[in-house]
C-alpha cells in the first residue's frame, strides 16, 4: 500500500496469485464457474451438431456410442421396464450367463433424468457425461485455492478438461463412469484434505469426516470399486499422523469415514485391490484368467488400446496435448508437492493412477492430465508473483481489477496450447451406423431364446440392439472362449467352426475346463469338441462384420495361437482402394504407394505376379481367375452398388480360404451345417448353426 508521497511500493500478490484476502474465495468460484463452462461448451456443440444431423449419428433414436456405452444403455431400458436384475446376466456369457452386479448407477440415472425431463434415455445418458466430464474442475480448483495457489486449479482443470486422453474418454457419445470418476475422486481428497485443515474446529472435522465417507460411498455405488474406501481411509491416516494428530483422534476420524462410506465394502476391498494389484501392476498385461489345465490362453489384454503403455514423452502428450507441456507441467508439479508435502498426501490415490498412466496403461492418463496442469500453473504463479514484486505500479490497482490482471496473464499461455488440445476437436465414434442399423434390423427377426457368436469387442452392442445372448463381452473378456471362437473363424474346416461353437453353447465355460483338465492338450481339446451339435432349446448363430476385417489380426494370431511356444503370429487383410483402369485396377491406400494391377497379364505395378483374384459384386462371386504363378499375391475385389471405389484385399492363400472370409466376403459355406439367414453385405452377415441332418460331412471344397 502507498502510505505518503515518497513511500516505498509493498506489492503484494493479487488474490488468484495466492492471497488471503477476504473476497478471494467468491472471486475464484466465479473463474473456476467460467472454467466449468469452457469445459462443457464443446461437448455441448458436438451434441447439437448431433441432434441437427440425426441421419448421421442416431438410428431408431439409438446414437453411435463408445461400445461400454451400450451396457448402460441396456441396464437402464430393462430398469425402465422394472425388470428385476437377478443374480445372473443370461444375456453375456452364453450358456453360463455372467455375473450381475445391481443395475449401474449410471443406468438409474438416464432413467431419473428421462422422467423429470422427457428425454429418451439415450440422450439423458449423453447430457450426463456433458455435465458430469466438467464437474471435477470445482472440487480440484478449492484444493489448490485451499493451499494457496488458485491459478495451479485453473490450469489443472483446463489441462485436465482437454488433454487428449481425458476429452477422448469423456466424448460426447462416451456414455461412461469416467468423468464422474473423475469429480468423485477429487472431491473426496479435497475432503480428507479439510478434515486434517480444520483441526480446531471437532464438530466441522468430523462433519467433513462423515462427507468423505458418504461420497466414498456414493463414488462406489457409481463405479462399483470398493477397494477405493480402503485407499482413501489409508492416505488419511497417513495424512493425519502426518500431521501429527493424537492417536484417539486419528481413530475416531478413520471411524467415522469407513462408517459412512459403509463397513461392508472393507471387506470387498481386499479382493478388488488384489485383482486390481494383478492386472494392472503384477500381471503388466497378463491375464490370469488365460492358463487352463497348463495351457496358456493367449491374453485379450493386449488388444485393448487402453491398457496399453505409450513412450513418456508420448504420455506426457496425451495428457496435455503437448509434450513439452506435459514436461513442464511434471517438473512444476513435483516442486508444487515438495513445497507442501503433507498437503500433497489426501492425493496420493489420485496420483497413484496418474503413475500408473506412465508405467502401465494409458487409460490412466486421464488422472494424470489435472497434475501436469497444476504443475504448469504453479510455475506461471511463481513468476507472476516475481513480476508483482519487481513492478510496484501493479500495487495501485484495486483488489478486482488486481486479480482480474493476474487471471488474464496466468491464462494467456493457454491460447498457445489451445490449439495442440482436443478443444477444436469433434471425436468420431468408432463404431459405423451401418452396423447400429443392420444389427437393429437383424434383432427384429430374430427368435427368442437366440445366442450369437461374435468377437468380445461388440459384445455389449450386439446384446443391446438384438437382444441375444453373446458368448463374450468386454466385462471381463474369456480368453479360452475367445480363442477356440477364433480358431474356428481363422480354420479352413467349415466343421471346426460348427463344432466349436456348438461345443461352447453346450457346456459352457465349466465344460470347457472339464475337457481342458480331462485332455490336458489342446489337440485333445478339439478332439473333444469334434461332432458337437448346439443345444436345441436356443438358437444358435454366428455373425460375421465388415469391422472384423480391420481386427483380423487379432483373431489370427488368437485362433493359430501356438501352445507350445506360447506365440501367434499375425495374418490379416491389406485393405486399398479402386478404381478400374483398361484391363485392371489402380489402388490407392493412405500413406503407401499406388498400386497397378494388370489384369489381363496377372501383374502388379508390372512386376510383382498375381495367383489368384476373385471379384465380387453385390456380395456375389461373379468372376474368379488362376494365374500361373505358384507363390504369387491373392487378391479378392468387392463391389458395391454404391459404386466406385471399390475394396480390395490383398491376402495370403490361408486367409482367403479361412471360415471367415469365405462365409463374409464370399457367401460360400456348408449348406448341411450353416444357413445364412441376414444378409446386409458388407456390413454384417448372420448364419444359423444348424444341427446334424445328416452324418458330419468333410469340408466344403471352395
Amino acid at each position: 500500500m502507498i502510505d505518503r508521497p515518497g513511500a516505498t511500493v509493498e506489492a503484494r500478490p493479487p488474490q488468484l496469485l495466492g492471497s488471503r484476502a477476504p473476497h478471494a474465495l467468491p472471486l475464484f468460484l466465479a473463474a473456476l464457474a467460467v472454467v466449468f463452462l469452457a469445459s462443457v461448451y464443446p461437448r455441448i456443440a458436438q451434441y447439437e451438431d448431433w441432434l441437427e444431423s440425426p441421419e448421421r449419428f442416431f438410428s431408431r433414436g439409438v446414437p453411435v456410442a463408445g461400445t461400454d456405452s451400450y451396457l448402460f444403455f441396456r441396464y437402464a431400458k430393462e430398469y425402465e421396464r422394472g425388470q428385476a436384475p437377478g443374480d445372473r446376466d443370461r444375456l453375456r456369457n452364453f450358456p453360463d450367463g455372467g455375473e450381475r452386479l445391481p443395475t449401474p448407477a449410471l443406468s438409474t440415472a438416464m432413467v431419473a433424468i428421462s422422467r423429470w425431463t422427457g428425454l429418451d434415455i439415450y440422450r439423458a445418458g449423453l447430457w450426463i457425461t456433458i455435465v458430469s466430464s466438467s464437474l471435477f474442475v470445482f472440487p480440484l480448483g478449492v484444493y489448490c485455492f485451499r493451499l494457496e495457489s488458485p491459478l495451479s486449479g485453473i490450469w489443472g482443470a483446463l489441462v485436465g478438461s482437454f488433454g487428449t486422453n481425458y476429452y477422448l474418454r469423456t466424448a460426447v457419445h462416451r456414455v461412461d463412469t469416467d468423468g464422474g470418476n473423475l469429480f468423485f475422486l477429487w472431491l473426496v481428497s479435497l475432503l480428507v484434505l479439510e478434515v486434517g485443515l480444520r483441526s480446531e474446529q471437532r464438530r466441522a472435522r468430523l462433519a467433513t469426516a462423515a462427507l468423505a465417507g458418504l461420497c466414498l460411498q456414493a463414488f462406489c455405488v457409481w463405479y462399483a470399486q470398493p477397494g477405493f474406501v480402503a485407499v482413501f481411509v489409508g492416505s488419511l491416516v497417513v495424512y493425519l499422523f502426518a500431521r501429527r494428530t493424537d492417536t484417539r483422534t486419528l481413530l475416531l476420524l478413520s471411524a467415522v469415514v469407513v462408517l459412512f462410506a459403509d463397513p461392508s465394502l472393507l471387506h470387498r476391498a481386499s479382493l478388488d485391490l488384489q485383482e486390481f494389484l494383478q492386472r494392472y501392476v503384477l500381471a503388466r498385461g497378463n491375464d490370469p484368467a488365460a492358463l487352463r489345465g497348463g495351457l496358456l490362453f493367449p491374453s485379450i489384454l493386449g488388444e485393448i488400446a487402453e491398457l496399453r503403455r505409450l513412450p513418456l514423452l508420448e504420455s506426457l502428450g496425451q495428457a496435455t496435448g503437448h509434450p513439452a507441456v506435459g514436461v513442464l507441467g511434471l517438473v512444476g508439479f513435483v516442486l508444487f508437492a515438495l513445497g507442501r508435502p503433507i498437503e500433497a498426501i489426501p492425493l496420493l490415490p489420485l496420483l497413484a493412477l496418474a503413475v500408473l498412466g506412465l508405467v502401465s496403461a494409458q487409460r490412466f492418463l486421464m488422472y494424470l492430465g489435472p497434475f501436469l496442469g497444476i504443475g504448469c500453473g504453479w510455475l506461471i504463479t511463481s513468476m507472476l508473483r516475481g513480476v508483482w514484486r519487481r513492478i510496484g505500479v501493479l500495487a495501485t490497482l484495486p483488489p478486482a481489477r488486481s486479480s482480474s490482471v493476474a487471471l488474464l496473464v496466468g491464462v494467456a499461455p493457454l491460447a498457445v496450447l489451445l490449439p495442440a488440445t482436443t478443444f477444436f476437436a469433434i471425436p468420431q465414434p468408432t463404431i459405423p451406423l451401418e452396423l447400429l442399423a443392420s444389427l437393429q434390423r437383424m434383432g427384429d427377426r430374430l427368435p427368442a431364446e437366440t445366442a450369437i457368436v461374435h468377437t468380445w469387442g461388440h459384445g455389449y452392442l450386439v446384446t443391446a440392439l438384438t437382444g441375444a445372448a453373446t458368448f463374450n463381452d468386454g466385462f471381463d473378456p474369456d480368453p479360452v472362449v475367445e480363442q477356440l471362437v477364433d480358431r474356428g473363424l481363422t480354420d479352413a474346416d467349415p466343421a471346426v467352426l460348427h463344432d466349436l461353437t456348438s461345443f461352447i453353447a453346450t457346456l459352457g465355460r465349466r465344460g470347457i475346463d472339464a475337457a481342458i483338465e480331462r485332455e490336458s492338450s489342446y489337440p485333445g481339446l478339439l478332439r473333444s469338441a469334434k461332432g458337437s451339435e448346439p443345444p436345441a432349446e436356443v438358437r444358435l448363430f454366428v455373425l460375421l462384420t465388415g469391422e472384423m476385417v480391420i481386427r483380423f489380426g487379432d483373431l489370427w494370431q488368437k485362433g493359430r495361437w501356438n501352445f507350445d511356444t506360447k506365440s501367434g503370429s499375425r495374418e490379416g487383410y491389406d485393405v486399398r482402394h479402386c478404381v478400374p483402369i483398361r484391363a485392371g485396377l489402380r489402388c490407392s491406400k493412405p500413406g503407401k504407394p499406388d498400386l497397378s494391377v494388370d489384369l489381363e497379364q496377372g501383374r502388379v505395378n508390372a512386376r510383382a505376379p498375381l495367383a489368384r483374384f476373385v471379384r465380387v459384386v453385390a456380395g456375389r462371386v461373379v468372376e474368379e481367375r488362376s494365374y500361373p504363378h505358384p507363390g504369387g499375391i491373392w487378391m479378392q475385389l468387392l463391389e458395391s452398388d454404391a459404386g466406385e471405389p471399390h475394396t480390395l484385399h490383398i491376402l495370403r492363400p490361408e486367409v482367403f480360404e479361412s471360415n471367415f472370409n469365405q462365409m463374409y466376403a464370399l457367401a460360400r459355406f456348408d449348406p448341411e451345417r450353416f444357413r445364412l439367414v441376414f444378409d446386409e453385405f458388407p456390413v454384417a452377415r448372420l448364419y444359423q448353426v444348424l444341427p446334424a441332418l445328416v452324418p458330419p460331412a468333410t469340408a466344403k471344397s471352395r
